[in-house]
């Protein structure tokens, strides 16, 4: 969807003749036009908060996988609830939605961890500690 720029931001809402699109600048940052890359990646707002503890090499049997799914869709109903329900950036928010999210999607796929949603976001690097014990 990104890289159709399908993903609607103001930017391409206006190109369509959205007739309540007046601004295109970024809800976030209200710097740069509201692109999907900038919005999902780039950001200054959002980006180091956001993406700052991805890890590039990631063990074989990490489930840090999904990090980046749980990132962008966080970021994406981060911003709006910015745009829509006239909300305001608050990266402790948007922080702790991040690791609720991962721990909920991890306890959707992992369903007889014995590690709670709470222990999950408190300390999400035990997801991986489980992971790898399970499958010894």
């Amino acid at each position: 969807m990104v890289c159709l720029n399908r993903i609607p931001v103001r930017i391409e809402l206006a190109k369509r003749g959205v007739s309540s699109i007046s601004d295109v600048s970024c809800p976030l940052c209200s710097i740069h036009p509201e692109k999907a890359g900038h919005l999902l990646f780039s950001c200054k707002k959002l980006f180091f908060q956001s993406w700052h503890e991805v890890s590039i090499s990631l063990p074989p049997l990490s489930v840090w996988h999904i990090v980046p799914s749980s990132i962008l869709w966080s970021v994406w109903l981060f911003r709006n609830d910015i745009v829509f329900k006239s909300g305001s950036i608050d990266s402790l928010q948007l922080s702790f939605l991040e690791k609720y999210r991962l721990a909920s999607w991890f306890k959707a796929k992992k369903s007889n961890v014995p590690l709670s949603l709470k222990d999950i976001v408190a300390n999400p690097w035990m997801m991986d500690i489980i992971v790898v014990w399970k499958s010894l």
